[in-house]
């Protein structure tokens, strides 16, 4: 499971507790690198629910 946090303007946190899990969403958002914030990926957004609606559109899910 992760959870997502709105740490950095302009940027969404995502701090995983499965190293498979954020490798598995790095792979996913590809051509994008996450940038990382207190060791956790972060990536553009402009709010938690955009970075939410990013993720359905590609077909992903952090709720498992």
């Amino acid at each position: 499971m992760a959870f997502m946090k709105q740490d950095i303007p302009n940027r969404v946190t995502v701090y995983h507790d499965n190293v498979d899990q954020e490798q598995e969403l790095k792979n996913a958002m590809l051509p994008e690198k996450p940038r990382y914030f207190n060791g956790s990926p972060t990536y553009k957004a402009d709010s938690v629910e955009q970075f939410q609606s990013k993720l359905e559109h590609i077909g992903m899910s952090l709720d498992k």
